[in-house]
């Protein structure tokens, strides 16, 4: 959640402790006692979308410097069965070629030039072996592919995962402004003759923003409930 979303959600808190405080006036089954459910659903809702958010943000971070570390170590791989291929080729000619590696490749195109490899190195796995490659080269690949294969499905989750709680948070966020538009006409209404709990109602719904340095002099607009957008 960025600063104003939590600043929100800190307001969505203050508001709902009102509902407790003035059940006399909003029972349960009254329509402002209802507006308190709908508020503490939003808030409900905000916190675990939140956890989504910054769980799917972690994964992110984690994946992308794990497929990194993965990544290389594959591209090493790579690279000594391609050093190798071109040695091999003085008694095979045409063999550089089948094992070429590009540069500047993606990541799924360097997933599939690695099962490619290992396809293609398997007829003439001795040769490599008889030049210095371990005995489980391939096998050493394929684990090595299927290991960036999965970095990148974790990040991809995490992404998904980020993107998703976002869309909730911003749903959420608007249904929760505009409960408390809400209950600032019922408070102003019911309460219009109780300035003490007008001025509470005012602080607990007040959204603090910052204000920049060339900023005017606040307007009595900024006084008003604060608005979704």
């Amino acid at each position: 959640m960025d600063t104003l979303e939590t600043k929100r959600l800190e307001m969505f808190r203050r508001v709902r402790e009102l509902g407790p405080e003035h059940a006399a006036q909003f029972p349960a089954d009254s329509y402002g006692g209802g507006l308190f459910v709908s508020l503490d659903t939003v808030i409900k809702g905000l916190e675990e979308h939140a956890l989504r958010q910054s769980t799917g943000q972690s994964t992110v971070r984690e994946g992308t410097s794990s497929k990194a570390a993965v990544r290389d170590e594959l591209w090493r791989r790579l690279e000594a069965i391609s050093r190798t291929a071109r040695v091999i080729a003085f008694t095979s000619p045409g063999l550089e070629d089948k094992f070429r590696l590009p540069r500047g490749i993606g990541d799924e195109a360097l997933l599939q030039l690695a099962r490619t490899f290992a396809s293609d190195a398997a007829p003439l796995k001795d040769e490599f072996i008889r030049r210095g490659l371990a005995a489980t080269f391939i096998e050493d690949l394929n684990e090595e592919a299927e290991a960036f294969e999965a970095a990148i499905t974790r990040k991809a989750q995490g992404r998904s995962a980020h993107v998703s709680a976002s869309a909730e948070i911003d749903d959420l966020i608007e249904r929760g402004m505009r409960t408390v538009r809400e209950l600032d006409a019922l408070f102003r209404n019911t309460f219009a003759d109780d300035p003490a709990t007008l001025a509470a109602w005012q602080s607990a719904s007040h959204v603090e923003r910052r204000v920049p340095r060339h900023a005017k002099a606040k307007s009595p607009a900024d006084s008003a409930p604060p608005s979704s957008q």
